[in-house]
């Protein structure tokens, strides 16, 4: 028996019963789907309930102080996710990792982004002890040996110059330059520069990782078919043996500067333009709500308001995306973008902002019944299966949003109305006039009235 285990039964043994709330809003008749409970050691975690899954999720936050300090090297996280479970661990060698969990049917992840950091397991229930204790070794005791840390930076690096070269990336990182200028914030959303990244050393790393993963997680989720008495379990041997000290603060300021511009990168080089229009949304502290992504998705998504009014003014089956970027919790925007041919940027420009006016206006048709059964019927769909349940309440919690939704989704969405989402369009998304226009192409004339640029960073200077 490992050193794990005995520590593990010892604690067991002499633990007080693990304390559970239920949710109050589980419908009448079924058991409850999400509980708040306390581990045997006083951990303190949400368990979602997934009867007949075979599954297991676990998904633990912690605060960051990555993408907060503007002295921060923000590739520091990236390599390290990496580096944590690559780099060899208490009883496995480098590289050794991947065999192990992919033997046991197992996926594991760490993640970071601004102001927080993550970790995440999924794995059969058959295999949950195995694998937990694996993942709770490269947590507790990661090895990132030299050879690993030297190869994770200068893979990391080299793609960096890649997707630096790539327009559409470019385009990407001239819009957070002109919303949000170039502090750490920026930085950990696009990434440092290549030579960043090589001065990059183990023992910031190591560092980065110590300060990080703790016993005081700020989110603990575990999500499939188990008990209160196994899922405090395995919640404290996930964290078995992790540093019992503070984490460092994550608070995210953002300055944030959305008023309108029409900017194009001029990239000589490019095979074709790709037209942008972006907008400011209420932020996560003010409250996300699902009719943004009705909304969106009725302007941009497949056969939305976007693609027919440029099919029919064009006479071009052009695609257009829609994204929503999350600066911290303070800032939300929406960018709207596709490829157009270049001799077409200036009419595709005109088009989209015609129909967005149009759009604002109350004036396009929604289909709200339809988006709302497709949405009930993804939630019902993500509620069953652990790692989609997971995943659904960690942003519910972290956005603020009630995570009854899982519970009963046909409740939850009855209140999107044609009224509410009438309402959250004309007060909460941009008016026509506040939209800013981008484009990158290699035609600097492409985009008439734009600032032309021809670097990125040069975005802060228009005005």
């Amino acid at each position: 028996m490992n050193r794990n285990a005995v520590l593990f039964v010892g604690l067991l043994l002499v633990a007080a019963s693990p304390v559970a709330t239920t949710l109050p809003f589980p419908p009448s008749g079924h058991p409850p789907l999400l509980a708040e409970e306390k581990s045997p050691r006083g951990l303190a975690y949400r368990r979602i309930h997934t009867a007949g899954a075979d599954g297991v999720r676990i998904e633990v936050v912690w605060p960051s102080d990555q993408g907060v300090r503007p002295d921060a090297n923000q590739d520091v996280a990236t390599i390290g996710c990496n580096l944590v479970l690559s780099g060899g661990a208490e009883g496995s060698t480098p590289g050794e990792a991947v065999e192990i969990f992919a033997d046991l049917g197992a996926k594991v992840g760490l993640w970071a982004r601004e102001g927080e950091a993550g970790a995440r397991l999924y794995m059969p229930h058959r295999n949950l002890a195995a694998a937990v204790t694996q993942a709770n070794a490269h947590l507790r005791a990661p090895v990132m040996a030299e050879n690993w840390f030297q190869r994770e930076r200068d893979d990391l690096a080299g793609k960096t110059r890649e997707d630096r070269a790539l327009p559409d990336r470019q385009l990407h990182d001239a819009l957070r330059y002109a919303f949000l200028g170039d502090g750490p914030l920026r930085r950990s959303m696009t990434g440092e520069r290549p030579e960043a990244v090589m001065g990059i050393s183990r023992d910031d790393v190591m560092a980065w990782h110590r300060t990080t993963f703790t016993w005081h997680p700020k989110t603990i989720i575990i999500a499939g078919d188990l008990s209160q008495a196994e899922a405090g379990k395995t919640v404290d041997a996930f964290l078995a043996g992790l540093p019992d000290v503070s984490a460092p603060a994550s608070a995210v300021t953002v300055r944030t500067d959305f008023h309108p511009r029409r900017i194009l990168l001029h990239v000589p080089a490019a095979k074709t333009s790709t037209l942008l229009i972006a907008g400011a949304l209420p932020p996560i502290i003010v409250g996300l709500k699902r009719e943004d992504d009705f909304l969106l998705d009725a302007l941009a998504g497949p056969g939305g308001v976007l693609f027919e009014r440029v099919r029919s003014d064009l006479h071009a089956a052009y695609a257009f995306d829609w994204n929503v970027e999350y600066a911290g919790d303070d800032a939300r925007y929406f960018r709207i973008e596709g490829e157009v041919e270049t001799a077409m940027v200036a009419r595709a420009d005109a088009g989209l902002r015609q129909a967005y006016a149009i759009f604002w206006e109350a004036a396009a048709p929604m289909n709200l019944d339809d988006m709302r059964a497709r949405a009930v019927a993804s939630l019902r769909s993500t509620r069953d299966d652990p790692a989609g349940a997971a995943n659904e309440l960690l942003f519910d919690l972290r956005t603020g949003q009630d995570p009854a939704v899982l519970e009963n989704p046909e409740a939850f969405l009855a209140n999107v109305t044609d009224e509410s989402v009438m309402k959250r369009l004309q007060g909460a998304f941009p008016k026509p006039a506040e939209l800013t226009v981008m484009a990158v192409s290699p035609d600097a004339n492409a985009l008439p009235g734009a600032c032309v640029i021809t670097a990125p960073e040069q975005a802060v200077n228009c005005n």
